[in-house]
Protein backbone atom coordinates (compact mmCIF):
# COMPACT_ATOMS: atom_id res chain seq x y z
CA UNK A 1 0.00 0.00 0.00
CA UNK A 2 1.37 3.00 -0.95
CA UNK A 3 1.94 6.21 1.77
CA UNK A 4 -0.10 9.50 0.76
CA UNK A 5 3.12 11.21 1.50
CA UNK A 6 6.55 11.31 0.31
CA UNK A 7 8.58 12.14 3.18
CA UNK A 8 7.97 12.09 7.05
CA UNK A 9 9.64 14.26 9.46
CA UNK A 10 10.17 14.24 13.05
CA UNK A 11 9.22 17.70 14.91
CA UNK A 12 9.24 18.48 18.55
CA UNK A 13 7.33 21.53 20.52
CA UNK A 14 6.20 22.92 23.53
CA UNK A 15 3.04 24.02 25.28
CA UNK A 16 3.86 27.43 27.03
CA UNK A 17 2.05 28.39 30.80
CA UNK A 18 2.77 30.79 33.78
CA UNK A 19 0.72 31.73 36.52
CA UNK A 20 1.01 35.19 36.68
CA UNK A 21 1.63 36.79 39.76
CA UNK A 22 -0.75 36.96 42.85
CA UNK A 23 -2.74 35.05 40.51
CA UNK A 24 -4.19 30.96 40.50
CA UNK A 25 -5.35 31.21 36.62
CA UNK A 26 -2.85 29.87 33.99
CA UNK A 27 -1.89 31.52 31.21
CA UNK A 28 -0.68 30.02 27.82
CA UNK A 29 1.86 31.75 25.74
CA UNK A 30 0.85 31.25 21.78
CA UNK A 31 2.52 32.52 18.64
CA UNK A 32 2.02 32.91 15.09
CA UNK A 33 2.84 31.22 12.26
CA UNK A 34 5.02 32.72 10.09
CA UNK A 35 2.04 33.65 7.72
CA UNK A 36 0.66 35.45 10.46
CA UNK A 37 -2.86 33.84 9.79
CA UNK A 38 -2.94 31.26 12.48
CA UNK A 39 -1.94 31.00 16.10
CA UNK A 40 -0.25 27.72 17.11
CA UNK A 41 2.19 26.49 19.60
CA UNK A 42 5.96 27.10 18.72
CA UNK A 43 7.39 23.76 17.05
CA UNK A 44 9.96 22.23 14.63
CA UNK A 45 12.36 20.17 13.00
CA UNK A 46 14.24 17.48 15.73
CA UNK A 47 17.93 18.76 14.81
CA UNK A 48 20.68 16.11 14.58
CA UNK A 49 21.95 15.59 17.73
CA UNK A 50 19.14 17.53 19.68
CA UNK A 51 16.87 15.06 21.74
CA UNK A 52 12.87 15.84 21.29
CA UNK A 53 12.80 17.77 24.91
CA UNK A 54 16.32 19.83 23.18
CA UNK A 55 14.10 20.79 20.08
CA UNK A 56 11.45 21.73 21.90
CA UNK A 57 13.39 24.24 23.75
CA UNK A 58 14.97 25.12 21.14
CA UNK A 59 11.94 25.99 19.43
CA UNK A 60 10.26 28.10 22.22
CA UNK A 61 13.27 30.33 22.17
CA UNK A 62 13.46 30.86 18.73
CA UNK A 63 9.95 31.26 17.93
CA UNK A 64 8.86 32.95 20.97
CA UNK A 65 11.79 34.00 22.82
CA UNK A 66 11.16 32.23 26.10
CA UNK A 67 12.95 29.50 28.45
CA UNK A 68 11.84 27.84 30.98
CA UNK A 69 11.42 24.43 32.64
CA UNK A 70 10.22 21.51 30.20
CA UNK A 71 8.19 18.68 31.64
CA UNK A 72 9.87 15.47 30.81
CA UNK A 73 6.96 13.72 30.44
CA UNK A 74 5.71 13.80 26.31
CA UNK A 75 2.35 15.60 26.67
CA UNK A 76 1.18 14.28 23.30
CA UNK A 77 2.00 13.92 19.55
CA UNK A 78 -0.34 14.95 16.18
CA UNK A 79 0.37 14.39 12.75
CA UNK A 80 -0.47 17.21 9.87
CA UNK A 81 0.23 16.84 6.13
CA UNK A 82 2.30 20.15 4.34
CA UNK A 83 4.73 20.14 1.58
CA UNK A 84 4.05 16.29 0.34
CA UNK A 85 5.20 15.35 3.72
CA UNK A 86 4.01 13.91 6.63
CA UNK A 87 4.95 15.25 9.96
CA UNK A 88 5.26 13.80 13.57
CA UNK A 89 4.82 16.25 16.02
CA UNK A 90 6.41 15.33 20.04
CA UNK A 91 4.79 18.04 22.21
CA UNK A 92 5.66 18.86 25.92
CA UNK A 93 4.81 21.18 28.60
CA UNK A 94 6.85 24.41 29.34
CA UNK A 95 6.61 26.12 32.34
CA UNK A 96 7.98 29.63 31.19
CA UNK A 97 10.78 31.16 33.67
CA UNK A 98 11.75 33.58 31.61
CA UNK A 99 10.67 36.00 28.46
CA UNK A 100 12.80 37.56 26.54
CA UNK A 101 12.14 41.39 24.58
CA UNK A 102 14.44 40.01 21.58
CA UNK A 103 14.07 36.97 20.18
CA UNK A 104 15.53 35.18 16.73
CA UNK A 105 12.53 34.94 14.94
CA UNK A 106 10.83 38.37 16.65
CA UNK A 107 10.26 39.81 13.22
CA UNK A 108 8.43 37.30 11.72
CA UNK A 109 5.96 35.96 14.37
CA UNK A 110 3.74 37.32 16.99
CA UNK A 111 3.23 36.28 20.62
CA UNK A 112 0.09 36.62 23.20
CA UNK A 113 0.16 35.05 26.58
CA UNK A 114 -4.01 34.68 26.75
CA UNK A 115 -6.40 32.62 29.37
CA UNK A 116 -7.74 28.81 28.64
CA UNK A 117 -10.73 30.07 26.92
CA UNK A 118 -9.46 32.48 24.74
CA UNK A 119 -6.22 30.03 23.65
CA UNK A 120 -8.81 27.59 22.74
CA UNK A 121 -10.71 29.68 20.64
CA UNK A 122 -7.46 31.09 18.93
CA UNK A 123 -5.88 28.05 18.02
CA UNK A 124 -8.73 26.96 15.31
CA UNK A 125 -7.19 23.02 15.41
CA UNK A 126 -8.97 20.60 16.60
CA UNK A 127 -5.62 18.48 17.24
CA UNK A 128 -3.94 21.67 18.93
CA UNK A 129 -7.14 21.94 20.78
CA UNK A 130 -6.86 18.95 22.36
CA UNK A 131 -3.21 18.85 23.50
CA UNK A 132 -4.31 22.48 25.41
CA UNK A 133 -6.80 20.53 26.84
CA UNK A 134 -4.36 18.10 27.86
CA UNK A 135 -1.90 21.08 28.99
CA UNK A 136 -4.46 22.11 31.30
CA UNK A 137 -4.98 19.23 33.14
CA UNK A 138 -1.21 18.46 33.49
CA UNK A 139 -0.80 21.74 34.54
CA UNK A 140 -3.84 20.98 37.27
CA UNK A 141 -1.68 17.67 38.46
CA UNK A 142 1.36 19.51 38.72
CA UNK A 143 -0.04 22.03 40.75
CA UNK A 144 -1.45 19.62 43.71
CA UNK A 145 2.28 18.51 43.94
Amino acid sequence: MASSSRFRFEQAGAVLYRFPAGSDDVEWLLVTARSGKRWMFPKGHIDEGLTPIEAAAMEAYEEVGVRGHIDEDRLGRYTYQKWGGSYRVTMFLMAVERLYDAWPEDHERERCWMSTEKALDKLKNAKLEALLRKAVDRVEELSAV
